[in-house]
């Protein structure tokens, strides 16, 4: 797990996750206390994944609806990618979770209305004992933004993925 951050955020999230308990490389959601690290917290976002089209926010910190007017906690997450994009972001999220691994992504995403910002995220899995799929954890931190405000529910028009890492917990990385 070598990965240079840009933000503190990033890193501070990373060793928490890596010093949680586990009984295998994953360790369960029942074990993961947000409020433990109440400094990250606006900046949680978790996905309940279940396919390459569905991936449910379970939840979303208040950095999320500051952006988009809103608390998007129960949305598919895919609502706000634009079409043509959602296939890419619906399968990063699906090697995650298929491998088990991390993954840091530094993103340049640009909305319909014209906000742009560059952001730097980096998500871990946590096993859903009751479900026994994956959800997967971020945090998600701006870097830099652009004055406008988010409307409601908007769609991003451009994602860039300016730069993707997967990250080994112990079962590989993808191919």
């Amino acid at each position: 797990m070598q990965i240079e951050f840009i933000t503190e955020e990033c890193a501070k999230y990373t060793e928490f996750w890596k010093n949680l308990p586990r009984e295998g490389l994953v360790p369960s959601r029942s074990d993961f206390f947000p409020e433990e690290i109440p400094s990250l917290l606006q900046n949680f976002i978790m996905h309940d994944f279940i396919s390459v089209e569905e991936s449910i926010i379970r939840l979303a910190g208040t950095s999320f609806s500051n952006r988009y007017s809103e608390d998007i906690t129960g949305r598919n997450y895919l609502d706000f990618v634009e079409d043509d994009r959602k296939i890419y972001a619906g399968t990063a999220l699906l090697q995650m979770a298929e491998q088990p691994c991390g993954m840091r992504v530094l993103l340049r995403q640009i909305t319909k209305s014209g906000r742009a910002h560059l952001s730097e995220s980096v998500g871990f899995p946590l096993l859903n004992k009751v479900t026994g799929r994956y959800l997967l954890l971020f945090q998600h931190v701006v870097i830099e933004d652009s004055p406008h405000l988010f409307e409601p529910a908007e769609q991003l028009a451009n994602f860039d993925v300016n730069k993707r890492d997967f990250i080994d917990i112990g079962a590989g990385i993808p191919k």
